[in-house]
């Protein structure tokens, strides 16, 4: 193991920004003077009158379906399987011997050859694949009709908290019109559906009481992709509410992992500390802390949850012990064997200071158990990051552009 770093901080003037180099090991030097200290655990404070979409009355309870998961024949349809959550849980249900059809449209929010390479694994695990768009309401009848779909896992979204401010359009139409259009025609069908949906931390906002559980208010979104997110909340719910749709939302906390989204942090800034970039780290009035989720513990918990087949519930999927993010740029600096340089920026607006789960309800009524530290959770994530190469672009390869601005060009990777 490489010895424990001695902090060395160089202050470089740089066309008006900070850079700081900072050596291996503990990032006090920078954090006593941008940051406070973050002392586990919190003591939670008293709640608030609950959310009207999870209230105190909302006991989830078990569903019937949940048969055909413990004999193994659930068939799952799952929305974005080419996306990274979407693709690791195929593969998982496929390992449990689940029958698994996946769709995608394959869009260039970041580059289509990672989707590519999900794509192929997906596969390989012997799941079904459709290139298409979730809005074709034909398409997705005709998927929903091929088999008796099961249980729907609806991850398919427009992602990201900043993109958001700079392409609205594009996360009202995926992750609004093309979810009701999934769910309108799942509740046509004769027997319904369990669906499963991925919703966010970002539905918290800015909230002030800590750990966020999932029955406190989230009616104050701070960016466009939580206000969606949200609204897939409400949208679910009324499926539920009107048609007795089986419904469970999930909200992830900050998953990283192999096969990650290049536009999060431990891909990002393993790829600047690599190439020897500056990172961007945000200064905030306090610790920027973040619930770092492996995604194993994900996949684990969005299988108990299919397992559960709740009526109506909501979950928290988190570690539950967030971390200051200097504790993810010292563990890629580890297991990278260089160091990183800092550059300190104001967190931009839709960006929150503190993600952090209470994993209570999921852990009382889908026995989930968080297993995998940052530390561990970086080893593999790295590992996997330095054997990566990107697949080749299939000729004649297309895909639809998340910018209206950018023609949709053939074999372009965004």
């Amino acid at each position: 193991m490489p010895s424990k770093i001695h902090a060395t901080a160089l202050l470089l003037s740089c066309s008006g920004l900070v850079l700081l180099i900072i050596g291996r090991g503990n990032f006090a030097s920078i954090t006593k003077t941008n940051t406070q200290t973050f002392t586990a655990p919190y003591k939670p404070k008293p709640q608030p009158p609950a959310d009207d979409t999870q209230d105190d009355n909302d006991v989830p309870k078990r569903g019937d379906w949940r048969v055909h998961f413990e004999r193994q024949e659930a068939s799952v349809l799952i929305t974005g399987v080419a996306g990274f959550i979407g693709a690791h849980v195929a593969i998982r249900l496929r390992e449990l011997g689940h029958d698994v059809i996946g769709i995608d449209n394959m869009n260039n929010y970041y580059d289509v050859r990672l989707k590519l390479a999900r794509k192929s694994l997906v596969e390989r695990a012997g799941a079904n694949f459709i290139t298409g768009d979730l809005c074709d309401v034909d398409l997705v009848r005709k998927l929903l009709n091929t088999s008796v779909i099961t249980h729907v896992l609806h991850f398919a979204a427009q992602a990201g908290v900043r993109y958001s401010r700079q392409n609205p359009l594009a996360y009202g139409q995926a992750n609004v019109m093309c979810t009701i259009n999934l769910l309108e025609e799942a509740r046509k069908l004769k027997k319904p559906p369990v669906v499963l949906y991925a919703s966010s931390s970002s539905v918290y906002g800015k909230a002030k009481h800590i750990p966020f559980s999932e029955s406190q208010p989230t009616h104050k979104p701070i960016s466009l992709y939580a206000a969606t997110k949200k609204a897939t909340e409400h949208i679910a719910h009324a499926y539920h509410s009107l048609y007795h749709m089986r419904m469970t939302g999930l909200r992830f906390f900050t998953v990283y992992g192999p096969l990650g989204r290049p536009d999060m942090a431990a891909w990002m800034w393993a790829k600047n500390i690599t190439e020897g970039q500056p990172l961007t780290l945000y200064r905030t009035h306090g610790a920027l802390l973040r619930d770092f989720t492996y995604i194993d513990d994900i996949v684990d918990g969005v299988v108990r949850a299919m397992d559960y087949s709740a009526d109506w519930a909501i979950f928290n999927l988190g570690r539950g012990e967030p971390q200051n993010v200097t504790e993810l740029i010292n563990s890629l600096e580890e297991q990278l064997e260089k160091t990183a340089i800092v550059k300190l920026k104001p967190l931009p607006p839709g960006d929150v200071p503190v993600t952090f789960a209470d994993t209570s309800q999921a852990r009382k009524y889908l026995g989930y158990e968080p297993k995998v530290s940052i530390k561990e959770g970086v080893r593999q994530f790295v590992e996997w990051y330095k054997g990566y190469t990107p697949p080749p672009i299939p000729a004649n390869f297309t895909f639809p552009s998340v910018d209206p601005q950018r023609p949709n060009v053939t074999g372009v990777v965004a």
